[in-house]
């Protein structure tokens, strides 16, 4: 043993570290053997005296403890190593939830945000309903005022009420004996054909008259109205050569004043009871037809308790409009002063007499028609059997041009009867 240890002293030199591994500048040493020896000896003696092992069993221990050792640092390094993931993991969830709380803090900010928001709106809305509880309190009051008022009123009014109900069942009690005493004596009315064609001519006279003495003069189209001329020119295309002509232009403004009056008194015989009455007759007429029965009967009887209460005033009211009506109508500028004033009476004079005309056609059960040739119609040939020629303005010539006096004819009788039957009363005069 001891020649191995001397061996292993002299062959293996115990290496420390070198220069470069060593720290503090060690250096390769070999050791005293002498004193190796020496070493060896008291370790192996000293180890015998106390039953310890000897060298080679040192080296095992020496094994065994670096081996404990080493395994003790792998635990501690393994435990080092949980430890430090259990810490890395606990700090990455420390994290993540402090983040998560923080998150979670920022939120219940925005909350209370919003809640403060939401109270502060709250309170407004608050006061706002205070000043409407406020309002509707007021208004409750006003209301019950009212209703108080009303229902004062409400008794005034239904007492009013029962007045007139009184008094609308004593009128109707009076109109109910005034409809029987209407049936016993239903108003009648009745002309005969002569009157009305004596009549038809006292006016067609007048025209003539006022158109020869006021119309036989140089008048020039250029110095009419244009309402003036568009209303020649639809009697008749070549108004102009009529009007400019002296001997022509009479002719041409009975067919004018005729024009007028056909308008404004015959297509409407109610015309000269009044605007209202007119606005009636047109209703019931729109609802049923002009030669209806129902509504000749009812036309006629109206027509009589109308012109039986017509009063004077009533009557000039209706002859003004006529004369208002043929005024704007007919030419007065080569007119004197005097001229004028005789003019304008002769008009009232043809008002009458064609206001009379109507007022017969109303009241009569049997249907008169107007013959004449209308504004812009087609082209006419003259009929001997309902016309007459008034003039003819050129020879040879059978077309109509325009109508100096209007035609009339009468259907049915004053019993409301006979409407199939016709007769003409007064022929058309015409131009040609």
């Amino acid at each position: 043993m001891s020649d191995q240890h001397d061996r292993h002293d002299n062959d293996s030199p115990v290496r420390i570290k070198s220069e470069e591994d060593a720290p503090g500048g060690l250096h390769d040493v070999r050791p005293d053997n002498r004193l190796t020896k020496k070493i060896d000896k008291h370790v192996t003696s000293r180890a015998s005296e106390a039953g310890q092992p000897h060298e080679g069993d040192i080296s095992n221990v020496l094994e065994e403890r670096q081996a404990a050792h080493q395994a003790k640092m792998n635990e501690y390094r393994e435990t080092h190593e949980a430890i430090m993931n259990v810490t890395s993991n606990q700090y990455e969830s420390e994290t993540e939830y402090m983040q998560t709380q923080h998150e979670e803090i920022l939120r219940l900010h925005g909350d209370i945000h919003r809640l403060q928001g939401r109270n502060r709106e709250l309170e407004a809305q608050k006061v706002t309903l205070k000043s409407m509880i406020s309002e509707m309190r007021r208004t409750a009051d006003e209301t019950v005022q009212l209703l108080k008022s009303n229902l004062s009123a409400s008794e005034e009014s239904e007492d009013a009420a029962r007045k007139q109900c009184v008094e609308l069942e004593s009128a109707y009690s009076l109109a109910l004996s005034e409809l029987e005493v209407y049936k016993q004596s239903k108003p009648s009315f009745e002309v005969d054909d002569s009157t009305v064609v004596g009549k038809w001519t006292q006016l067609d006279n007048a025209i003539v008259e006022i158109s020869s003495e006021y119309f036989r003069a140089h008048l020039q189209m250029k110095s009419f109205s244009h309402n003036q001329k568009t209303l020649y020119h639809s009697i008749c295309g070549n108004a102009g050569d009529y009007i400019e002509n002296r001997t022509l232009a009479p002719f041409f403004f009975r067919a004018v004043i005729w024009h007028v009056i056909i308008e404004n008194v015959f297509l409407d015989s109610f015309s000269i009871y009044g605007k209202g009455t007119q606005e009636v007759a047109k209703c019931v007429r729109n609802n049923m037809s002009p030669t209806d029965v129902v509504y000749i009967s009812w036309r006629a009887e109206t027509a009589i308790y109308l012109d039986r209460g017509r009063t004077e005033d009533r009557a000039k009211q209706c002859t003004e409009k006529i004369v208002g009506n043929l005024a704007t109508k007919l030419p007065q500028k080569h007119l004197t002063t005097r001229d004028q004033a005789i003019f304008r009476a002769q008009l009232v004079v043809i008002s009458q007499r064609a206001a009379g005309l109507a007022s017969i056609f109303a009241q009569s059960k049997a249907i008169y028609r107007i013959l004449r040739r209308g504004p812009d119609s087609p082209a006419v040939r003259f009929n001997e059997e309902a016309m007459e020629m008034t003039n003819q303005l050129r020879e040879g010539n059978s077309i109509v041009e325009f109508t100096t006096r209007p035609g009339l004819t009468k259907a049915g009788d004053a019993e409301g009867k006979n409407y199939d039957q016709a007769i003409t009363l007064v022929k058309a005069g015409v131009c040609c």
